[in-house]
């Protein structure tokens, strides 16, 4: 089962007679869930064909469910339609953190200067646009969705009289479990070529 849930809310203002901020503040809401259940049967007599038939009956369950809430607000400004510069930053919250960790935050800028559109821009031949972009931000992907919890895991040993059942420790768990964070620095260009009949990319 897969479940979403956004909204968003957005802003444009005129700062001035060549600056335009655009706000944009949202939410959104995912969860996930698979459950299982599994039966098999060993020894069975002739002709059975069902495991309720067999002389041993076993049964399997698995439930794993999953939950993430979020938050991010973002200001671009615009200059002249040629220089567009955008922080944000997105706070999130999933099931599988540790009880002790809190949400998360994840910040980002970037900046990307239509350079070619400056008077100052030297006219090449067969280059009609160029754009200059960089980008610094952080994301974040979350542990296993038991990894953080303590919990026993049932089992049955051998005794005199037979199969007994117990316990054993299947996860010490992590009050503080925590998303694993990567960040990313990019840099790169968009190029039209031959009055945008070709488009070229190049990212860093």
């Amino acid at each position: 089962l897969q479940y979403t849930a956004n909204a968003q809310a957005q802003a444009t203002r005129q700062l001035s007679g060549s600056l335009t901020s655009v706000s944009t503040i949202g939410g959104q809401w995912f969860k996930s869930g698979t459950y299982q259940l599994f039966g098999e049967g060993y020894g069975l007599g002739v002709g059975a064909t069902t495991p309720t038939a067999a002389a041993q009956r076993l049964a399997t369950t698995t439930t794993t469910e999953n939950a993430t809430y979020g938050a991010y607000l973002q200001e671009q400004l615009n200059w002249r339609d040629r220089l567009y510069g955008t922080a944000a930053a997105r706070v999130d919250k999933n099931s599988a953190f540790g009880r002790d960790n809190g949400t998360t935050v994840y910040p980002s800028v970037n900046l990307s200067y239509l350079v070619s559109e400056e008077p100052w821009f030297p006219s090449l031949r067969g280059l009609s646009r160029l754009r200059l972009r960089s980008s610094l931000g952080e994301a974040g992907v979350p542990p296993g969705t038991t990894a953080a919890l303590q919990f026993l895991s049932p089992l049955t040993y051998p005794a005199q009289s037979g199969d007994v059942p117990g316990l054993t420790v299947q996860s010490v768990g992590n009050l503080n479990l925590k998303p694993e964070v990567t960040r990313e620095f990019e840099i790169g260009f968009d190029a039209g070529l031959v009055r945008d009949r070709v488009n070229v990319e190049f990212t860093v």
